[in-house]
């Protein structure tokens, strides 16, 4: 008869292996962040990620395995200390995860005084580094009423979507200012992105998205065409506008931002439908500009890719509606690709396939009289 392992008394007999199962825990980890499986994503919402879930399974089997006395600090660059408290509970914080803004309300980008990472669900304080100064997925929150300021020609490492429910001053004394934020969005959610200078550029990655809602701005002082945005190589806004593709800050407001995919059927992802009826789709986009084209693909059961239809969407009040008839049960992928000039996006759906278990129906003519 075999006897089942007891992984935490195991893991109790010496601290040499609870630092290798901590280290390969790490090592299997990694951030899930992906709404597409397109190479040029549509940025979703922020989530906690699968390195902090393994670290927290693992920290709850050492908790209350460490004496008062007894403190063991394994500090790694970017990965996770480990300590105990007086309490004898073990305690892991993450050297990333979510940064919001702190403090008075007002700080440099490049401070870490003026930020929090969040450390646990609920759970914020400084660790000493600012966003962008580390590689991750984290999101930036900057808060509602705070301002943070960039106010060096700032080049950020890769990081998840920035939003701005405060205010981002973009601030550098001296010309010409450049400031490169690697982020895949910027969502400026009833916040305000300030070009405070005579000649601020500021770059964000090919593909990259900017996001305007609930009453957000984008403003300029003083209002020139030296005050730009740049998404890869190509010059996407300024203040003052600069002609042909460029637009002004204030068409990208009234616009809601860059061109940006939108799946409008089906609506729920995954959704699902039984083989052989017909699925309906329907997609747009949002953005200022026009005559983007568009094109829908799918992915059945068996990994085939196959075009449903391409066109030209000539405003963004225009949509495309077309269908399709699965013949296989199993996971569908649709997606909606929107090309305008060099700027991409792609929004994708789920859809499972399933059995038909729904009976037919009869439908009778009246009677006729003779």
């Amino acid at each position: 008869m075999c006897k089942a392992l007891n992984i935490k008394q195991f893991m109790n007999n010496t601290y040499f292996n609870k630092i290798a199962y901590i280290l390969l825990a790490l090592l299997l980890s990694g951030n899930l962040h992906a709404r597409s499986l397109s190479s040029t994503n549509t940025p979703t919402s922020p989530i906690h990620n699968l390195q902090y879930k393994v670290v927290s399974f693992f920290s709850n089997m050492f908790r209350n395995n460490v004496s008062s006395k007894e403190t063991y600090d394994l500090k790694s660059t970017t990965k996770a200390s480990y300590k105990s408290t007086e309490s004898t509970t073990a305690a892991f914080v993450l050297a990333i995860g979510d940064y919001r803004s702190s403090g008075a309300g007002t700080g440099n980008w490049n401070d870490p005084n003026s930020w929090e990472v969040e450390s646990s669900p609920g759970v914020w304080s400084s660790n000493g580094t600012y966003p962008g100064q580390n590689t991750g997925s984290y999101t930036v929150t900057i808060q509602s009423v705070h301002t943070i300021t960039v106010a060096t020609n700032l080049t950020t490492q890769t990081m998840g979507d920035i939003i701005v429910n405060g205010t981002l001053e973009l601030n550098v004394p001296g010309n010409p200012d450049v400031i490169t934020l690697n982020t895949a969005e910027i969502d400026i959610d009833g916040g305000n992105l300030n070009f405070n200078g005579s000649q601020v550029r500021l770059n964000i990655p090919a593909s990259s998205i900017i996001t305007i809602q609930n009453g957000g701005d984008i403003t300029s002082s003083p209002c020139n065409n030296n005050n730009e945005i740049f998404i890869g190589n190509s010059k996407y806004a300024t203040c003052a506008g600069g002609g042909g593709n460029v637009y002004t800050f204030g068409e990208v407001v009234a616009a809601s931002g860059t061109v940006n995919a939108n799946i409008i059927t089906p609506s729920t992802n995954p959704s699902s439908s039984e083989i052989c009826s017909v699925i309906n789709i329907e997609g747009g986009y949002t953005g200022p500009d026009a005559n983007v084209s568009f094109e829908w693909t799918l992915r059945d059961p068996s990994f085939s890719t196959s075009s449903l239809g391409t066109g030209t969407l000539v405003t963004n009040a225009n949509t495309n509606t077309d269908s399709f008839t699965p013949t296989l049960i199993g996971e569908y992928l649709l997606s909606f690709e929107v090309t305008s000039g060099s700027f991409v996006n792609t929004e994708t759906r789920i859809i499972n396939v399933t059995a038909d278990v729904t009976p037919p129906t009869i439908s009778c003519p009246a009677n006729i009289v003779v």
